[in-house]
């Protein structure tokens, strides 16, 4: 989804990852240049009209779905930029200087390679707490076809949780699939 959305910090968090990519992505693309609006976002390009007037492209939406990638687009961003992706292959821990593989995501939405989708309709990202009932009727009877179900360091009960998870699952999928039988 290409919307725009500026980087927000968090302690702990990945924004310098984000600001990284953004680097790489600015010195290549052209605000004017990125497909920002479809009618496949819906109230999402209200996101994107924000920051019409920018000189530089602030960040994409994070929507934490599933994203198609292109080989072509490794291959057209390694040869541009081998010195940093390299650095990033080869840091044993994450280091501030390194970028994601969200920088491929970015890349193909800068240059305009992705069909636009509407993700209110094809997925949602839930976070886990201590009080779950909302993500375990989601994994029930959403109509979604993804759900990604995120953790996070302030569980308490996580056997608990892991329980009623997994409940949930069976609930969903009650009858095995083929390649399980």
């Amino acid at each position: 989804m290409a919307v725009y959305q500026p980087i927000a910090p968090y302690q702990n968090g990945t924004a310098h990852f984000q600001v990284n990519n953004m680097g790489i992505i600015n010195h290549y693309f052209s605000v004017k240049n990125i497909q920002k609006y479809s009618w496949k976002y819906g109230k999402e390009n209200v996101r994107s009209f924000l920051f019409f007037h920018n000189k530089f492209i602030p960040g994409f939406y994070e929507t934490y779905l599933p994203e198609s990638f292109l080989k072509d687009t490794f291959s057209e961003l390694w040869n541009k930029e081998e010195k940093i992706l390299d650095q990033t292959v080869h840091s044993k821990f994450r280091n501030d200087s390194d970028t994601s593989e969200r920088l491929f995501r970015d890349w193909q939405l800068a240059s305009g390679k992705f069909y636009p989708r509407n993700n209110d309709k094809f997925g949602k990202l839930l976070g886990l707490s201590d009080n779950n009932n909302h993500i375990w009727k989601a994994i029930k009877y959403s109509p979604y076809k993804i759900l990604c179900v995120n953790d996070n360091a302030d569980l308490t009960n996580t056997d608990l949780i892991q329980k009623q998870f997994l409940s949930a699952l069976d609930y969903k999928l009650s009858e095995k699939s083929s390649f399980e039988i």
